[in-house]
């Protein structure tokens, strides 16, 4: 494919995923976090993702749901709709949530703090999902509210996010004045809280003040976020990440920076078969002078291999040779929650 129709095509999938957003977002069938990768590299990694949380609510009344680590969802008396499209007035819904704060839980979840080439700070995504008697159905509006850890004059955008590239990997894109729904900026949440764990037990910790990037009209499920674009300032460079074991490959490896500043983390995504390298593909850099962490994941018979090289300030065509070590899952997840 060309570069003009493969242009062509990126602009085409934007347009509808702008399209779908004011439609239905019904997916017969889908899964609760997304597990086709067409180059299969995503699957190896599935027991990095977070387990979901689940809450039953009722539709055709307000309902506020404040998942374990903060995540408000309010659920409006018209919020949901059935596979029809036909608002719901009544019946038990489902609600599935995945919180993602902080790089480590992007990257256990694959999730890419892109918007086309741009690095986004990341203050918070979800995967969140609605279904009935285990079929999924719609929103019409929600309200969502990432928590903060503290109050921030930066005007946050709200996100939806793709997950149909080829790496599997969600990419975002800026939801903006083109649905009408979001309510940008940091509000103080000054109500008392009800927090609903997952064995529907109500633990009132009332009077707890808390910051959120509230989202009074959200209208889509799914991949959700709330971020807003990296300022550079500086140069840009490319990197090179070359496993000192040749073995770990674009087949079973996968190589990320992360920018523990803006709590993203992005792939480094290009493998060069000669040279064993991973690097960044053509179009994309990274700002000089960031402070990153290089992180290597890889899944060999049967044990998933680690390496993650912290504290780094990037200077122009750095170059690293991981040394993979074996580790479990619990200890990556750990590790990953540090960055």
């Amino acid at each position: 494919m060309n570069r003009k129709k493969h242009i062509l095509l990126i602009l085409s999938s934007l347009l509808l995923l702008i399209s779908s957003c004011r439609k239905a977002d019904y997916h017969p069938g889908r899964t609760l976090v997304p597990v086709e990768d067409r180059t299969k590299v995503n699957a190896l990694f599935a027991n990095l993702r977070s387990t979901p949380e689940f809450y039953d609510v009722t539709a055709g009344i307000l309902t506020e749901i404040r998942a374990s680590q903060g995540t408000k969802l309010r659920f409006y008396p018209y919020s949901f709709k059935d596979k029809n499209g036909k608002v719901m007035l009544s019946g038990t819904v489902r609600v599935g949530i995945i919180e993602m704060y902080g790089a480590g839980a992007s990257l256990a979840n694959r999730s890419a703090c892109l918007s086309g080439n741009q690095l986004l700070t990341n203050t918070g995504q979800a995967y969140i999902t609605a279904s009935v008697n285990g079929e999924e159905i719609g929103v019409t509006r929600y309200g969502i509210g990432f928590i903060a850890p503290t109050h921030s004059a930066m005007a946050m955008g709200l996100y939806y996010g793709v997950d149909n590239y080829e790496d599997s990997l969600v990419r975002w894109m800026r939801v903006g004045n083109m649905t009408g729904t979001a309510v940008q900026g940091t509000v103080f949440d000054t109500m008392s809280v009800l927090v609903v764990d997952t064995m529907g037990t109500g633990v009132d910790t009332a009077h707890i003040y808390r910051h959120y990037n509230q989202f009074d009209s959200c209208g889509a499920l799914h991949w959700v976020g709330s971020m807003y674009p990296v300022s550079v300032s500086t140069g840009l460079t490319n990197i090179s990440v070359s496993p000192a074991d040749t073995s770990f490959n674009k087949t079973n490896t996968a190589v990320f920076v992360v920018f523990p500043d803006h709590h993203a983390v992005v792939p480094v995504g290009d493998y060069n078969l000669q040279t064993h390298t991973f690097s960044f593909p053509a179009g994309y850099n990274v700002p000089l002078e960031s402070r990153v962490a290089i992180v290597t994941i890889g899944y060999k018979n049967g044990t998933l291999y680690f390496n993650s090289q912290n504290n780094i300030t990037l200077t122009a065509g750095m170059v690293f040779t991981p040394v993979m070590e074996p580790h479990t899952v619990h200890e990556v997840l750990n590790l990953l929650a540090l960055l």
